[in-house]
């Protein structure tokens, strides 16, 4: 039990810490660029600060029981009273909180590592959640006082009757990320049972890797190429459908460029230009880096 614990434990902290120190990114904080107040120091406290919700979340799921919405809560508070940044890591914490309880539960309970496995546990996780959960998550996205909420039909937060409905429909996380997973990458996660990660970006961050063998260089590729096959939730939110649009299309001929043998540090810098245009942060992006990374780090020994 104690490699199971200290194992996925280093997974989720080292992925949060790679992709935090990844340098040069095409956007977000790094090793030497900021956002406004955000800096990568902020990233380090928030890393630290939430390490043992993720420890409870590790415990969780080697007990079979469950409370993924308790630990985002948990976690999103540790967050936001520990560091002066505001919301540093919010996507990260929901999509790997589900990922480190279900990986716990599968690998306490079998002695061979499956992805597939971990997937299907971690569907099944999700499917078991209830109200209780789902109210945890609303609360934990009230708390970093969010002005990029868009209007929904259902379990609307900027509504006052969102926790009447919830209980009144007894809606799980899936029911409440239903009502967002077509402009939200997080929410889709939830909905398909992280279909994009364990299908697309983590075979693509493995096939990377094995071309480059160096870690900070797969993951800007990675984030790259992520940012090249679907607009950015978070840019969507907070910046509008064009600029989404714009950062996509400009990702996209930068990935090209590097398949073409461009230094991938350059083009990532290059990028990062045309997107400060727009002060634009990429933070969906850079969320689902993390799950992938989680995954890898099982395969990967630095």
């Amino acid at each position: 039990m104690k490699y199971i614990i200290n194992k996925i434990l280093g997974n989720a902290i080292l992925s949060l810490l790679l992709e935090a120190s990844a340098t040069p990114k095409p956007s977000g904080i790094d090793k030497i660029n900021k956002i406004k107040k955000l800096s990568f120091e902020n990233y380090l406290s928030t890393i630290s600060y939430i390490s043992y919700y993720y420890y409870l979340s590790i415990m969780d799921g080697i007990k079979g029981k469950f409370k993924i919405g308790k630990r985002i809560y948990e976690a999103t508070k540790s967050m936001m009273e520990n560091q002066s940044g505001g919301n540093t890591s919010f996507g990260s914490i929901l999509l790997q909180i589900p990922l480190i309880t279900s990986t716990a539960y599968y690998l306490y309970r079998n002695k061979n590592l499956n992805f597939e496995n971990i997937r299907e546990t971690l569907g099944f996780i999700l499917n078991n959640c209830n109200e209780i959960d789902s109210i945890y998550i609303c609360k934990a996205i009230l708390l970093l006082k969010p002005t990029w909420l868009l209007k929904v039909d259902k379990y609307d937060l900027t509504k006052r009757n969102w926790l009447k409905e919830i209980k009144e429909n007894k809606a799980k996380p899936k029911d409440i990320m239903k009502v967002a997973e077509e402009f939200d990458w997080i929410a889709y996660e939830y909905v398909n049972d992280y279909e994009i990660t364990f299908k697309e970006n983590f075979p693509a961050f493995m096939k990377f890797y094995e071309e480059a063998k160096e870690l900070n260089s797969t993951i800007i590729k990675t984030i790259i190429w992520i940012l090249s096959r679907r607009m950015d939730s978070h840019v969507y939110r907070t910046k509008g459908f064009e600029v989404a649009k714009y950062i996509m299309e400009n990702a996209r001929e930068s990935y090209k460029r590097i398949e073409k043998g461009e230094n991938i540090f350059k083009e990532s810098e290059r990028l990062r230009k045309k997107i400060e245009i727009y002060e634009a942060n990429t933070g969906t992006t850079l969320d689902l880096v993390t799950a992938c990374l989680f995954l890898a780090l099982f395969l990967i020994k630095i």
